[in-house]
């Protein structure tokens, strides 16, 4: 059972497939995807193959639910999301290139992936999940497992133990 969400939480999504599993892979991680919480259990903020922008809250494929440690300020997030980041493509490219070299996607502008957008968006409202100077591009959906500016809530591992 799934506890309560607030604005703010950080989802992480182990789904099947090639691109989840080259995902998991590369990063050594469980998880492929990440997306966050604006309207608990209605609306999330994520970069999806569709681009950057609001979507229907999902639970297939839902690993984890995690908890910023500090206040999140929910309405400068929001504000930056739309100023800045909605309408974006999915950065195909910058996936590609870290696959085939390792490499961060090289500052691109008009196109994020998933946990790029949400180390930008966390940091709008006032939440730094990595340290100030570390390059939103090099981020992973894995790394926000072990942010010390987290609490996990609830994993599936955790649930099926039960």
């Amino acid at each position: 059972m799934l506890p309560q969400m607030q604005p703010g939480d950080c989802l992480l999504y182990r789904t099947k497939g090639f691109w989840s599993w080259l995902i998991r892979v590369k990063t050594f991680s469980s998880v492929s995807h990440c997306e966050a919480v604006v309207v608990p259990g209605v609306e999330v903020i994520a970069a999806r193959g569709e681009g950057v922008q609001r979507f229907a809250f999902k639970t297939e494929g839902l690993y984890a639910i995690l908890r910023p440690v500090e206040p999140f300020d929910l309405e400068a997030a929001m504000a930056w999301f739309t100023r800045s980041a909605e309408g974006q493509g999915y950065h195909w490219w910058g996936l590609l290139r870290f696959f085939l070299l390792g490499k961060p996607s090289a500052g691109e502008k008009t196109k994020m992936f998933c946990s790029e957008l949400l180390v930008r968006w966390y940091r709008a409202g006032g939440v730094h999940p990595f340290a100030l100077g570390y390059d939103a591009d090099k981020t992973s959906p894995g790394m926000f497992l072990a942010s010390p500016k987290f609490t996990i809530m609830w994993t599936r591992d955790k649930e099926a133990q039960a």
